[in-house]
């Protein structure tokens, strides 16, 4: 069974499979809503021959992921990749393919046979990226402002170009 639906002027599509059991569509409150997951797949490429589909692909994620972004998983309905269709494309989109996902993070995922009876996680955000210290950049960074105390000092000096750059529209150091 599947609902398309507006919410706060996006469009979702809500998928379930019908096996008996009674289906309850998913009500969000807003304090559901503070907590949606704002990252999304931007892209993806496709292993192998290319069949034109990405850019749907990428559309069709965002609808099913519903408004938590979560492709209602928090609500015990996940939607499994294996079960997203396009009127469009004609066909279930991530059947019978090997797929690399990329999403605003960076993050990458690997669609393929093994995982798309499962129900599509996207992390959250930079709390699931493991940052790594560089320190190249840091002495640049250190280097750059050696002469300048992280203090008040600095906080004058970015003021003061503030106002120079706002007035005559150039730094001071110009």
């Amino acid at each position: 069974m599947e609902i398309d639906y507006e919410k706060y002027g996006k469009d979702y599509i809500f998928n379930y499979e019908l096996d008996g059991r009674e289906v309850m569509f998913p009500f969000y409150n807003m304090a559901d809503l503070r907590k949606k997951n704002m990252n999304k797949v931007m892209f993806i490429e496709m292993v192998g021959n290319d069949d034109g589909l990405n850019e749907e692909r990428v559309r069709m994620l965002e609808r099913y992921g519903g408004p938590m972004n979560d492709f209602y998983g928090l609500k015990g309905l996940g939607i499994k990749l294996g079960n997203i269709y396009s009127v469009r494309g004609g066909c279930f989109l991530f059947r019978g393919v090997k797929l690399r996902m990329e999403d605003t993070f960076l993050n990458e995922y690997e669609v393929g046979e093994d995982n798309v009876e499962e129900v599509f996680r996207i992390k959250g955000g930079l709390e699931d990226v493991e940052l790594t210290r560089n320190e190249e950049n840091e002495k640049f960074i250190m280097g750059k402002y050696k002469k300048f105390n992280m203090d008040g000092k600095m906080f004058i000096y970015g003021l003061y170009n503030w106002v120079v750059n706002s007035i005559y529209g150039k730094s001071k150091d110009e």
